[in-house]
């Protein structure tokens, strides 16, 4: 199932967006997903797990690079760095996994 996430009448696709942020060269692992917040919006959360452990990596610094890639409609509303990345045994995202363990 392809997660898709309208912003302001755009489809936006978080694998777009992994993808950008796994082009970075301090990324060693990212998963974008969609969240809905209290008022019932999409918004689009990422979690990034940096190449390195101690990484000066920040989050704006990862926002600035979806930015220069990509339309602002795509940058995540957040973008979280964990030290590790759940997967599931098919090694993809373990998504249930990350809302349990960092709330979203």
């Amino acid at each position: 199932m392809h997660q898709v996430v309208k912003a302001n009448g755009i489809k936006i696709y978080p694998a777009e967006i992994e993808r950008v942020l796994l082009s970075h060269p301090a990324v060693a692992r990212a998963s974008v997903i969609k969240v809905r917040d209290a008022d019932l919006r999409d918004s689009i959360r990422a979690y990034v797990e940096p190449r390195a452990t101690g990484s000066d990596l920040t989050s704006g610094e990862l926002a600035a690079f979806v930015a220069g890639k990509m339309s602002a409609l795509h940058v995540p509303a957040v973008i979280e760095l964990v030290s590790h990345l759940a997967t599931t045994q098919f090694g993809k995202a373990d998504t249930q996994a990350l809302l349990l363990t960092h709330g979203a």
